[in-house]
């Protein structure tokens, strides 16, 4: 048989709750609805990491970030390092290349390696400016004038090798991209992308990994989608603006909390109004795809998988940005639609961006990776029960630019346990409490789930070799 192709599709902090696969009808993503329409939606799927480059290192490997060594973003030269993947580490693009896939890597590249990432992968083709910097960089050298960046930002504290310093941190202020909607970072890598499968013979197998950076900070966009919401009629989730009693002062030490913690309702709802925006434009680029997928005849033979590297607190618990543990944050959107699929069906064991890459290398007929900690899902895409539905679910946070404040994660599939290394933990009953308002650590009534949890977690620590302290 012929193999599939692959498309895969990432967003950058796209809240799961804002698409109506998962309830929400405020937002309009009618191409994102199709392709939920013909795909197996899984509704308690959680990134291994609530940051760009440690979220989107594991999906290319099934290792958790102190597996792969790329834990944090790394922005500092001093903590370069610390945002890399190890050099012996296997990524699921050399599988692909090696077993005839056309390999193409498109938008935004966050892997961080040494050699380069386009250095290790020579025989990957590469599409479109590969960062949103690089981008607006590209337009100013053509006289197209952006304004001012800097008036997005805030100075917060974040920390370079063990030091507090001054940076900045993008505040969830809003405006109106300036320049034609065709010059947006999004649209370009869409039209690029577009092209290349209209173009691309399908007798070859290609694998396609569209990284998208919509609906990431800035919080601006063309001004038909900036506009296109009314913030006074957003029906706005209850924890939005509030801080919680119960909460560790470590979450307001964080940059989410530091970004958040002055923002006044009017703010918020202005800023879910542009954001919701933006998730209406990356639906548009997503449109363009999956519309050049039909043309190509390519769609239907197509295991397409989409996906967030994280989510957004966008003022949920006064937070902003992700980078903590919070359903908002560390819960994202996952549809994968196996190639023939036509109907879809929800799936609620709980998985992981680990599972990405095994799926992927199952369908496309390649072995697994061997250190891979992921698992395939494939067989519960198709309707079947999983042979070994996870018990527990894990998330790690390290820091941002640099290493600063350390976060454990353990989920089962009716609490969550989150160790803040150096502060109170957190124990939240998702039953009951699923926006994580009431803090049960250390309560007659979950005892017996938080020592579950508690075990599993520094179990979980010791088996992956996670270096952080244990929950005593």
């Amino acid at each position: 048989m012929p193999k599939p192709h692959v498309i895969f599709i990432m967003a950058d902090q796209l809240r799961y709750d804002v698409l109506d696969a998962y309830g929400d009808q405020q937002c309009s993503t009618p191409k994102i609805d199709i392709l939920a329409s013909r795909s197996t939606i899984f509704d308690q799927h959680y990134t291994p990491g609530p940051l760009c480059v440690p979220s989107r290192s594991s999906t290319a490997t099934g290792l958790y970030p102190h597996q792969h060594g790329a834990i944090i973003n790394g922005w500092f030269k001093d903590e370069r390092e610390h945002g890399e993947i190890k050099p012996d580490v296997d990524l699921i693009y050399d599988r692909l290349t090696d077993s005839n896939y056309r390999v193409v890597h498109g938008g935004v590249q966050m892997f961080r390696m040494v050699p380069e990432f386009e250095m290790r992968c020579p025989e990957v083709e590469f599409v479109g400016p590969p960062s949103v910097g690089r981008h607006h960089k590209d337009l100013q050298e053509r006289n197209l004038i952006l304004g001012d960046m800097t008036a997005f930002r805030d100075p917060v504290i974040d920390y370079n090798d063990g030091m507090p310093i001054v940076s900045a941190g993008t505040a969830p202020r809003v405006a109106v991209f300036p320049l034609r909607e065709d010059l947006f970072y999004d649209m370009t890598i869409a039209e690029k992308l577009s092209d290349l499968i209209r173009e691309h013979d399908p007798d070859k197998p290609l694998a396609l990994m569209a990284n998208f950076w919509l609906p990431h900070p800035p919080l601006w966009a063309p001004r038909q989608f900036a506009e296109m919401i009314d913030p006074m009629q957003i029906q706005l989730p209850p924890t939005i603006g509030h801080w919680f009693g119960g909460m560790p002062a470590m979450q307001l030490a964080n940059l989410p909390g530091q970004l958040g913690a002055h923002i006044t309702m009017d703010q918020w709802r202005l800023a879910w109004s542009v954001y919701m925006g933006m998730v209406s434009l990356l639906d548009k680029c997503i449109g363009r795809l999956l519309a050049a997928l039909d043309h190509a005849n390519m769609f239907d033979d197509s295991l397409i998988i989409f996906t967030s590297d994280h989510g957004d607190m966008l003022g949920s618990h006064r937070m902003y940005q992700k980078m903590c543990l919070y359903d908002e944050s560390a819960r994202v959107p996952m549809f994968i639609k196996l190639p023939g699929q036509t109907s879809t069906h929800h799936v609620n064991e709980l998985t992981s961006h680990l599972d990405i890459s095994a799926t992927i290398l199952e369908v496309s007929g390649n072995d697994p990776i061997k250190a891979s900690v992921g698992k395939s899902l494939k067989d519960v895409c198709n309707g079947q029960l999983s042979s070994h539905p996870r018990k527990f679910i894990f998330s790690s946070y390290d820091g941002n630019a640099g290493r600063s404040f350390a976060h454990r994660m353990a989920r089962s599939a009716t609490h969550k346990l989150i160790h803040n290394i150096g502060d109170i933990p957190e124990i939240y009953d998702m039953i009951e409490d699923p926006y994580e308002t009431k803090n049960l650590a250390g309560k007659k009534r979950t005892a017996k789930a938080e020592k579950s949890l508690r075990s599993a977690l520094n179990q979980w620590m010791e088996e992956t070799g996670d270096d952080q302290p244990r929950l005593l």
